[in-house]
């Protein structure tokens, strides 16, 4: 499944990257409460056949595919050191925008938000493009 495959990939990158990857919570639906910062949710908002990419036995595809990336943000401590809302932010929204550029997608929006609880940044980025997948396995 193409929107599991991404995810995965995703978070297995932004953990590795990150230097809040101890604090860092990313999950690929609106979880009950926000507990651990920075928290990001990544869902897919479009899949869609690519037909110029079909293949006419349907071994190889291609899907036009949107995901939505909230980032939500707290000051965070990591050994003793306190970093405020925007550092934090700020590498999010680089590492997030730098893994979808590596596998070819473009960033259609990035904007702040505002958030019920104003003591948490939020930040919502969107990312479309194509990805093929062959015998159900994808490639970049």
């Amino acid at each position: 499944m193409i929107e599991n495959d991404l995810f995965l990939e995703y978070k297995e990158y932004m953990l590795s990257k990150s230097r809040f990857s101890d604090t860092l919570l990313i999950v690929p639906h609106i979880p009950n409460s926000l507990a651990k910062f920075p928290t990001i949710i990544m869902r897919e908002i479009n899949n869609s056949d690519n037909m110029v990419g079909k293949t006419t036995n349907r071994m190889e595809s291609v899907s036009k595919l949107s995901y939505r990336v909230s980032i939500y943000v707290k000051p965070v401590t990591i050994d003793g050191t306190k970093y405020q809302e925007n550092q934090i932010m700020d590498e999010m929204k680089k590492l997030t925008y730098d893994f979808f550029n590596q596998i070819g997608f473009n960033r259609n929006s990035s904007r702040r938000t505002d958030n019920i609880d104003k003591s948490i940044l939020r930040q919502e980025m969107i990312f479309t493009g194509n990805l093929a997948s062959w015998n159900n396995s994808l490639f970049f």
